[in-house]
């Protein structure tokens, strides 16, 4: 039996490509401003507790039973001839912060002042058909972990990036210069994605889904060493 991992903006890119969902004006004064582009569910989170919520963050704590809410499929599914035993879906949704300003030339400039980024797991589609095997939920811990590990050098990035002024939109008008950064920034963040898939797949490919004991060990201990700064 093996088990294989999966992401939800693998499977449904548009949820994860535009997290920009609504523009919430913080401060208008004069030809400047601060804005905040929101996540949907801000308001959500706050009002429930994590054991409530579908998507739940990676600092909550690793993954258990709870977390694989959805029934395993029937017929369970086959990836190269293999049937699965299990499938985490996880996430890295993201928000930013930008300041605008006129610029000289009639063009309005927007900037990037702010990012954060969340991992998360998806417990309403994440299923396990072995719900006890401790070998198999530490299998797929180990892919929740490489998102977070992913979550956190996105995050760096971009901090790097936002001190440096790196990212800048502009447009004929302040709607269009906020467009044009938020296509930049999801162009970098989709860069990032596409390396964070492809750790995913190694780490399958290393550890034959978890069923190589000795390399799953290995993949593991270096997951922790990154997680602690090693």
């Amino acid at each position: 039996m093996a088990t294989v991992h999966g992401a939800r903006f693998q499977r449904h890119p548009p949820a994860l490509s535009r997290c920009f969902l609504a523009l919430v004006a913080l401060t208008c004064l004069g030809a400047c401003g601060i804005g905040r582009v929101a996540r949907a569910d801000d308001g959500d989170k706050k009002k429930s507790s994590d054991s409530d919520l579908a998507m739940r963050p990676y600092r909550s704590g690793p993954l258990t039973a709870a977390d694989f809410r959805c029934p395993p499929p029937n017929p369970v599914p086959q990836k190269n001839g293999v049937y699965l035993s299990a499938m985490t879906y996880t996430s890295l949704r993201y928000s930013t912060r930008y300041r605008w300003h006129d610029l000289p030339s009639g063009e309005i400039e927007a900037r990037l002042i702010h990012f954060e980024i969340v991992a998360e797991v998806d417990r309403q589609h994440s299923w396990t058909t072995r719900p006890t095997d401790e070998r198999l939920l530490d299998h797929e811990q180990g892919h929740f972990d490489v998102t977070e590990i992913w979550g956190r050098k996105i995050q760096k990035k971009f901090n790097d990036w936002i001190a440096d002024g790196a990212i800048v939109g502009t447009g004929a008008d302040k709607a269009a210069a906020i467009a044009d950064l938020n296509q930049r920034v999801d162009r970098r963040v989709q860069d990032l994605l596409d390396q964070e898939h492809k750790a995913q797949d190694q780490y399958d490919i290393a550890t034959r889904h978890g069923t190589n004991h000795k390399a799953q060990a290995d993949e593991r201990q270096k997951q922790i060493d990154s997680l602690h700064g090693k």
